[in-house]
């Protein structure tokens, strides 16, 4: 009689054990499925900030070859405004240099988005002159994201 409740009990627990272990596979599958799918989420998004970002990087060498030629062309124009103007008037270019600060990021990008330098120029039309400050080569040497 003991060997036949021993026997009900062994197999009640087996029973119990293997329902308890498939439960808990089946919940494992199912998390290893969700992670799965996180982590392709998450690689998705890695993906497009990479392209975001490279797009970003773009930008910035085309506005850093932009600013390199506008540097060129405004010291041709003071090379050719120191040529042209008396000798009376230098000191006063000079000044006029020295007292122009750099515009921040922020008012480019307001000046930009309003369009203004293109409807000052259009207003002014010959009249217009552009005397830009610009950083000493020094300064863009010590910068290495500058480059």
């Amino acid at each position: 009689m003991w060997l036949g409740f021993s026997a009900a009990f062994i197999g009640i627990l087996y029973a119990l054990l293997k329902f308890l272990t498939i439960h808990r596979i089946r919940r494992l599958k199912e998390e290893l499925i969700q992670v799965h799918h996180e982590v392709q989420k998450t690689n998705q998004r890695l993906e497009f900030l990479r392209e975001k970002l490279g797009i970003a990087q773009s930008k910035k060498r085309t506005l850093d070859r932009e600013t390199a030629h506008l540097r060129e062309v405004v010291e041709k124009l003071h090379a050719r405004l120191q040529s042209v103007l008396p000798q009376a008037m230098l000191p006063q270019l000079e000044r006029c240099q020295t007292l122009h600060t750099a515009p921040s990021s922020n008012e480019l990008q307001l000046l930009q988005e309003l369009d203004l330098s293109e409807a000052v120029s259009r207003a002014l039309g010959p009249l217009s002159l552009l005397i830009l400050q610009l950083p000493a080569r020094g300064d863009a040497d010590q910068n290495p994201d500058a480059a």
